[in-house]
């Protein structure tokens, strides 16, 4: 007895040991997987709404960093280029998971709840080179593709007014995204902003994001493409230009929430101009970066607050905020520090507490090829790098060599961190995983 007792009670300790072991392996597992998202901080793409225990692995890794390319859309597809958080380089990744193409004219891509979601034009369809479509949801972790939707597939009520018998309800031009949840992807192109429901199907067209133009002919969007930011449950987009945001002024923000195709608020902010970007602050503001071309005074951000939904206060940049021909953003953000290029080689910083900025580097003084800027620069907060994109020839029908160029911003002035070239083709927009955390 006293023998069956002993043995129970060391099965016992045994028992507490390998428990403690397997406690202590999760804690350590834990704290190498888990994302500590940057508090109060702020990016080009996101709001930081991942839930902050959120595991991330393979191309979720914070760590890593997506090169979107757009492709010369007469020759090829999108594509993707995969930095890893070693610094290795993974060319065409999507094709090398899934044994097919991405769509034509690769425009923009987010992150959410272990998916990731790349929208394409989708509008050229290239002989003998098929893509997926316009709309393709993959895993995070292993990039195989879970659903992808056609330009086809993506139809709309056709609005009240509309007498043209040839009216197509598709999208034409689609830009930009951003995703709250399956059901609750936004997506902007040249008619306005719609609201789409990866699980039904069903695209909407939201309330006063576009107007019915040209005698019922169509729809004419009101909405532009240069950012959709997310704040909690709502979305703002920017809007106005010659279809007047306003009775009282020309460019604004309106706010949509989650679940809902109405317009909640609207913001008119200022005369003339063009918008530069739309993107999430902290504390619950959202940045509006407006610019004019030749740079005449309108180069100017406004921090806004979505509590109330008015302007707290806004600062003039000296600098050119243009956005440029593509749909990426003009400036990137973190925290009140702004990056940006003005759609040229020169890399430079506006600090929004101190009115101030200064130029960083320029890029032809590393690569003396880099002749063009295909998207702005893109700040890495967790890294502390700076990524510019540039090609040396920028030409429809030409598939040109381009230049990425990293920069470590750790020291002043910057120094180049590495250099990319000939891995990537007119790279649309920069993503380092950690802006969607």
């Amino acid at each position: 007895m006293k023998m069956k007792l002993r043995s129970i009670y060391r099965a016992y300790l045994n028992g507490l040991f390998l428990g403690a072991v397997a406690f202590l392996l999760m804690l350590v597992s834990c704290s190498e997987n888990e994302i500590n998202p940057n508090g109060g901080g702020s990016d080009n793409s996101g709001d930081g709404s991942e839930p902050t225990d959120t595991v991330y692995r393979g191309y979720a890794d914070p760590a890593g960093t997506i090169l979107l390319n757009c492709g010369d859309r007469i020759t090829e597809n999108g594509s993707i280029t995969y930095i890893a958080p070693d610094g290795s380089i993974t060319e065409d990744l999507y094709k090398k998971v899934n044994g097919t193409d991405l769509g034509n004219e690769a425009q923009a891509l987010y992150l959410n709840n272990g998916k990731i979601y790349i929208l394409c034009a989708d509008y050229f369809r290239l002989e003998g080179k098929p893509g997926d479509g316009a709309l393709i949801i993959v895993d995070a972790v292993t990039f195989k593709k879970e659903k992808c939707f056609r330009l086809e597939d993506l139809r709309f009520t056709e609005p009240e007014g509309i007498t043209n018998p040839d009216f197509e309800p598709i999208p034409v031009g689609l830009s930009s995204l951003a995703v709250m949840d399956e059901h609750n992807i936004f997506i902007c192109d040249d008619n306005g902003l719609y609201r789409f429901d990866s699980t039904t199907g069903e695209l909407n067209l939201l309330e006063e994001s576009f107007r019915v133009d040209n005698g019922g002919a169509g729809v004419a969007g009101r909405v532009f493409t240069r950012g959709l930011a997310i704040v909690q449950d709502k979305l703002y987009v920017a809007v106005g230009g010659w279809t007047s945001a306003t009775d009282e002024y020309n460019l604004g923000i309106y706010e949509y929430e989650k679940g809902s195709n109405k317009l909640c608020r609207k913001l008119g902010i200022v005369n003339g101009g063009n918008v530069s970007a739309v993107c999430a602050g902290p504390d619950d503001t959202v940045w509006f970066v407006t610019y004019k071309y030749n740079n005449s005074g309108s180069n100017r951000i406004y921090r806004v607050d979505t509590k109330t939904m008015t302007v707290l206060d806004s600062k003039r940049v000296s600098d050119d905020l243009d956005s440029g021909i593509g749909n990426s953003l003009g400036v990137s953000v973190f925290d009140q520090t702004f990056y940006y290029s003005g759609m040229t080689t020169c890399l430079r910083r506006f600090d929004y507490q101190t009115g101030k900025s200064e130029q960083l580097v320029d890029a032809k003084d590393d690569e003396p090829n880099a002749n063009f800027v295909t998207c702005n620069p893109v700040y890495d907060a967790k890294k502390n790098l700076l990524y510019i994109a540039t090609t040396e020839k920028f030409m429809e029908g030409v598939v040109s060599t381009d230049h990425i160029l990293v920069y470590d911003c750790q020291v002043y002035p910057p120094v180049l961190k590495q250099k990319i070239s000939g891995k990537t083709s007119y790279v649309v927009g920069i993503y380092p995983m950690s802006i969607f955390y």
